[in-house]
């Protein structure tokens, strides 16, 4: 599977625990925290497959294996601590280590799109807006880390539901820029075995 198409199944996925979030906001606190923890697991497993097929662009490769081992850490504690806690006892801690992951993901966003402008692709607002908005949310819930309450929650899950839609149309225009890539790289073959003849 492509890397374009984390992005997109991460944007739906994302969707989905966002409409969940607002739907149920006062039950919603402990199930969120065990989903992101859930979530989070499954999204460095993933990634981590792909990150394997970057290899060749070695500093790609370590930022995503780095990322992805901390995410993974984060992702299995936030698990299990939400599974056994009260929801008064996961509000502050699973913030921190929330705001942790969305730091994380919004540092390699914004290294990911740097090095794909090296590599010709200009069209990184996908990535750098959701980067931007990881950073804010993160910044938030490092100075507030208490804030999972009911009413926080629903803004989470606006803002959440924002980020799925800008990864989805961020991977679009990934499979879209591949595409264009692959053509052109097919008629320059065929210019090439013109000329050959």
């Amino acid at each position: 599977m492509r890397a374009q198409w984390q992005w997109i199944i991460s944007g739906i996925l994302l969707s989905v625990m966002g409409i969940f979030i607002l739907t149920s906001p006062s039950t919603v606190i402990k199930v969120a925290v065990i989903g992101f923890g859930l979530y989070t697991v499954i999204d460095c497993i993933y990634s981590l497959v792909i990150s394997l097929s970057l290899r060749k662009f070695a500093l790609v490769f370590k930022i995503n294996t780095v990322r992805i081992l901390i995410g993974l850490a984060i992702g299995i504690l936030v698990l299990c601590f939400g599974i056994t806690a009260s929801g008064v006892q996961i509000s502050s801690w699973a913030g921190y280590a929330v705001a942790t992951y969305l730091l994380l993901s919004s540092v390699t966003q914004f290294v990911e799109a740097h090095l794909m402008e090296k590599s010709g692709y200009t069209q990184n607002f996908g990535a750098r807006s959701s980067a931007v908005i990881s950073l804010l949310l993160s910044i938030i819930m490092y100075i507030f880390p208490s804030l999972l309450g009911t009413a926080v929650v629903t803004v989470i899950g606006v803002c959440m539901i924002f980020l799925s839609i800008v990864m989805i149309v961020w991977g679009i225009k990934m499979l879209a820029f591949e595409k264009k890539i692959s053509a052109q790289s097919k008629e320059f073959e065929t210019e090439w075995e013109n000329q050959d003849q």
